[in-house]
């Protein structure tokens, strides 16, 4: 927008499937307000299409985290969901549970800032990950 990098998307080509890997944009109010995620996915399944690939794989998501946002956002684009199952491989120990964990806590915490607080501290929560 204006000469300057908006949002990019990061993708996996591999035999007829487009694999979403991850993407990012800008945070600034103004320039989300172009929806630069929809503009990215929208051309990566045009350009796939055209390119010959007959699948785009959006990746996991769940209702519960980012207020259930992502999984929105990807819900919309689908005609058909799966399942995904998790599995671990423990070097040592046991699985374990999810039921009273710090990430429960973390997600009930999270479904409850307002809209507000979350903009701001989005951004630092994720850099811790990538």
């Amino acid at each position: 927008y204006n000469n300057m990098p908006v949002a990019a998307i990061f993708l996996v080509f591999d035999h007829d499937e487009i694999r979403y890997a991850f993407a990012g944009a800008n945070h600034n109010r103004d320039l989300l307000q172009l929806q630069p995620y929809h503009i990215l996915f929208w051309e990566a399944i045009r350009e796939g299409v055209k390119k010959g690939y007959r699948r785009f794989n959006f990746g996991g998501a769940t209702r519960y985290a980012n207020n259930g946002g992502l999984y929105s956002f990807k819900e919309k684009w689908a005609d058909e969901i799966k399942a995904a199952p998790s599995y671990f491989y423990l070097l040592k120990g046991n699985i374990p549970s999810f039921e009273n964990s710090s990430i429960n806590l973390a997600e009930e915490i999270w479904k409850r800032l307002p809209k507000g607080v979350i903009r701001i501290i989005s951004p630092l929560v994720i850099r811790q990950f990538v």
